[in-house]
């Protein structure tokens, strides 16, 4: 289920997914995972117990601020809340070994490689029922 969380009540803005993001003082925005403190592994999102080591204490980590997509898929007409097109997909982050799954802000496979590196960025998601923009991190190609 898709968590909601307030974070300007003035303005009704929510964001998802917000112990996973954050936007760093110079603007950009910061992936964290949580890396078991026994073994190393990282995940995103946070897990109770390592499944490497069964360890159950985690730190949180900041992720690169590049990583290498995986692979993709480009959704349409899904309906909802969602918009009538728009990409998901995984996200190999290899100095911490770990894979992230997000949307991409791309929709034109054209712009789109398995391989190529991706940033992030803040983007609405989509509008909740009661007008309310929803706010997340997004993958976005940095090469064409």
């Amino acid at each position: 289920m898709i968590q909601e969380t307030d974070i300007n009540t003035a303005t009704s803005e929510r964001r998802l997914h917000g112990d996973y993001w954050a936007r760093a003082e110079d603007g950009d925005v910061e992936l964290f995972g949580y890396t078991c403190t026994h073994c190393g592994t990282c995940y995103l999102p946070a897990i109770a117990t390592c499944a490497a080591c069964r360890g159950k204490d985690f730190t949180r980590t900041k992720l690169s601020s590049t990583g290498e997509l995986y692979t993709y898929t480009i959704v349409r007409g899904a309906g909802g809340v969602w918009p009538a097109e728009y990409t998901v997909g995984y996200v190999d982050y290899p100095e911490e070994k770990v894979r992230v799954c997000g949307q991409i802000r791309e929709t034109d496979s054209a712009k789109l490689k398995v391989g190529m590196r991706v940033g992030v960025e803040q983007a609405v998601l989509y509008t909740a029922a009661d007008g309310a923009p929803v706010t997340c991190f997004r993958f976005h190609a940095l090469e064409h």
